[in-house]
Formats: C-alpha cells, structure tokens, sequence
C-alpha cells in the first residue's frame, strides 16, 4: 500500500500548485474576483482633444484619421448635411467628397440640419459602434459655419 501515498501527494502538490497560478477566478458574469486582471480595458470613446493638437497636414485630404495611441487630430471641413437611414442620424458629405463615404457626425451638433452646407472642427473616431449604420463617426468639436 505504500506506493499509494506518494502518487496521492504528488497529485496534492499538483493540484495545489494549478489553484495558485491564476490571477483570479471568474464569478459566472466574467468579472475577475481574484487580484489580477483579464485583459487589457478601454474606455470605450475617443481621447479627448488636447491642447497641442493639429490640423491635417494635408489640406486635400481632411479625413487623415488620428491614429490610436496618438495625440488627437482636430480637422476643418466643409459639406453638405444630410439625414441618416436611422433617425437622429446626421451625414456630413465632406467637399471635396472622401473617397470612404459620408461622414457620421456625432458630439456637439446642436443647430445642425439636414439641407445645411456647414464647417465645423473636430476629429475622427476610429472603432466606435453606432446604430446609424452608416457614415464613420466624426467627433464635431464646434460649428463654425451652418
């Protein structure tokens, strides 16, 4: 029976040693009980402008998005507004056209209507859901024009 004992301890240490490793155990919801982390977080919005930003160093081309990690890019462009497929939903089909299609304009667009040709000033949102399915988010920052 003594060859029993040394199989049972070392399936002890085993199974002791896998309790141990985990940075902690989920609840049933997905959210982390133990003292560790599961993943890297997001704050799920755009980084606020700040105050060293730019314009687009390319006048032709206003729609250069800011890239992730970066500063944020703020952007003048003119267009024409136009609603969306969905209610609530505002298009901005910037002049000249981009190449991607209109843009979805979202933050402070009080006084904006459809029919207007408006400048405003503000920066893209990359990888943003919306339920307007259609248009790539634009942050407006401040109409100037409308």
């Amino acid at each position: 029976m003594r060859p029993v004992r040394p199989i049972l301890a070392l399936s002890a240490v085993t199974l002791l040693g896998a309790c141990g490793t985990g940075a902690g155990t989920t609840g049933g919801t997905g959210a982390t009980t133990g003292g560790g982390t599961t993943g890297s977080s997001t704050s799920g919005g755009a980084t606020p402008p700040t105050s060293d930003t730019t314009t687009s160093p390319d006048p032709e081309n206003p729609s250069v998005p800011a890239r992730p990690g970066s500063k944020v890019r703020l952007v003048t462009v003119t267009g024409s507004v136009s609603d969306g497929v969905e209610a609530g939903c505002l298009l901005l089909t910037p002049i000249p056209t981009d190449p991607n299609g209109p843009w979805l304009l979202i933050g402070k667009v009080a006084g904006i209507a459809a029919g207007q040709q408006v400048t405003v000033r503000g920066y893209r949102v990359e990888d943003m859901a919306s339920t307007c399915q259609q248009g790539r988010p634009f942050r407006v920052e401040a109409v100037l024009t409308g």
